[in-house]
């Protein structure tokens, strides 16, 4: 999660792709897990101007996330949820802030 807040995104995403790509596909979590990799997945693709998908992915990681209204493992998805749809309705803004959890 500190690596998502220090806008590493590349290693947050290697990070979190590696966790679930290890939970069983029946873990309560594993969705959480995938909907922070594309929230990340979608910050580099607007870091590389590709808009369009990265407001797809953008998306489709609140679709991942909607499902976790707490905290999880230091994962906040309400407020991630609440920053992704903010810098979606922003035009994808890149001074937005985008966070997982409260700390850093």
């Amino acid at each position: 999660m500190e690596l998502f807040n220090r806008e590493a995104y590349f290693e947050s995403h290697e990070v979190m792709e590696s966790l679930w790509l290890s939970v069983p596909k029946e873990d309560r979590y594993r969705d959480l897990y995938k909907g922070v990799i594309q929230a990340a997945a979608s910050i580099l693709l607007k870091r590389k101007q590709i808009d369009g998908a990265a407001v797809r992915l953008a998306r489709s990681s609140l679709g991942y996330l909607t499902g976790y209204l707490g905290d999880a493992f230091e994962i906040d998805a309400v407020r991630l949820t609440d920053d992704l749809k903010a810098w979606i309705g922003q035009g994808l803004r890149v001074d937005t802030q985008i966070r997982i959890c409260c700390s850093v």
